[in-house]
């Protein structure tokens, strides 16, 4: 549902039944933190989509019973399940949203130019947003490799912000940076279940060009 509409399924306190393996809650904070920051920016485009139309898509992209992702949307889809099943943003969100672009946008690790194209291509990226998109990706991207290889200021478990400021000012840095990345996830999937996709093929075409001017 936080797909058609996001932000409107919000289960803090979910029970799928007794005895459950499954997530204690799922908040849908994020999603509606998606949706109100693209109003803002103008983009990527995020919006309301029928629920039909959701599920249908879902149907057909995996089967009930299986657990582990297959296709690219699903691998992008369990990520965002995964963020959503913990309240607030943390280091570790960097992770998961980088997974997910990358599973939808030709991982693992493209180069980041390559990246930025495919995104700017498929979600129609305005000209005069480029420059948003560029910084904000090598943010994100900085933060997420200083978290994987040893770099990152890990907080305290304690993480007051009273009697440290910076820790503050690394959550603001962590949130603006994941806040980018989940909105070019999320306004992904709607795409991909407006034209019921399961994932992206890309191709490099070569472009030869003569050797002498007008010959």
């Amino acid at each position: 549902m936080n797909i058609a509409a996001p932000g409107c399924c919000s289960l803090p306190l979910l029970e799928i039944a007794p005895n459950s393996l499954g997530p204690e809650r799922l908040y849908g904070d994020i999603f509606n933190f998606s949706w109100i920051d693209s109003i803002q920016s103008g983009w990527p485009l995020i919006a309301k989509i029928p629920v039909a139309q959701v599920w249908d898509w879902l149907s057909t992209l995996r089967g009930i019973r299986r657990l582990t992702a297959e296709s690219p949307a699903e691998r992008a889809l369990f990520c965002l399940l995964h963020i959503a099943a913990n309240i607030g943003v943390g280091p570790e969100d960097l992770i998961w949203l980088a997974h997910g672009l990358e599973a939808i946008y030709g991982g693992p690790s493209p180069p980041l130019e390559i990246l930025r194209g495919r995104v700017a291509g498929f979600l129609k990226l305005p000209e005069d947003s480029l420059s948003m998109l560029k910084k904000g990706l090598r943010r994100f991207y900085d933060l997420r490799n200083a978290f994987s290889h040893g770099g990152f200021r890990i907080p305290h478990i304690i993480s007051n912000e009273l009697l440290d400021p910076e820790i503050e000012k690394q959550r603001e840095e962590i949130i603006e940076s994941c806040d980018l990345v989940r909105r070019l996830v999320v306004s992904t999937l709607q795409e991909f279940a407006r034209a019921d996709l399961r994932c992206l093929r890309f191709q490099e075409i070569p472009i030869g060009e003569p050797s002498r001017d007008g010959s």
